[in-house]
């Protein structure tokens, strides 16, 4: 299974978008499921609500909802997009495209009776995914599986975990009131 941990830099820029983010005037956005159904249906029961900040929408070829390009869709993107050329510069990644940029923000949710959220990858097309660790927080494990064989990872912050799109992968929720926020990013490098 190719998942990595990459290095982050921790640079300036880094650091500053890292206390925009936890702080109390960035906008943030309710969703009441990781992973919407089929068709955007949400199976309320199986997976636990967040709050996310979408920075760089992903394509979308689901049927009904087809939009082939990316969108930008928060003033933060040109700042987010720096920081995210350092880290790719940093681990010498040669990155063609970046297709998604999301905030998402979790807490404990002591009410639930499932472990993790569902199971899914991120887009349907070829790409990679970065997960990118933007606070303290105690749980929120990462899960990723192929057909033979399921890890997990216990992240910490700042920490940097990279692996292939057609990975699935889920999440537990924090434990404790610490929220577990990350950055997802799906990229895609040169071959």
């Amino acid at each position: 299974m190719n998942v990595k941990e990459l290095k982050n830099p921790c640079t300036m820029e880094y650091v500053e978008l890292k206390k925009l983010f936890q702080g109390f005037n960035f906008p943030w956005f309710y969703n009441l499921t990781t992973t919407p159904g089929p068709e955007g249906r949400v199976y309320l029961g199986e997976d636990y609500p967040f709050y996310s900040h979408t920075i760089m929408e992903r394509p979308n070829k689901n049927p009904g909802f087809e939009k082939p390009y990316s969108t930008i869709t928060s003033d933060h993107f040109k700042p987010a997009f720096l920081m995210l050329q350092q880290i790719f510069s940093h681990n010498k990644l040669d990155v063609e495209v970046v297709y998604r940029i999301s905030l998402n923000v979790t807490f404990a949710v002591p009410a639930i009776s499932f472990k993790k959220s569902n199971y899914h990858t991120d887009l349907n097309i070829p790409h990679q995914n970065m997960i990118i660790y933007l606070s303290k927080f105690e749980g929120g494990e990462l899960y990723i599986k192929d057909d033979t064989e399921e890890i997990e990872i216990t992240p910490q912050e700042d920490d940097i975990i990279s692996f292939d799109g057609d990975l699935q992968h889920c999440a537990a929720p924090p434990v404790g009131i610490e929220r577990r926020m990350i950055m997802v990013v799906n990229f895609l490098c040169h071959q």
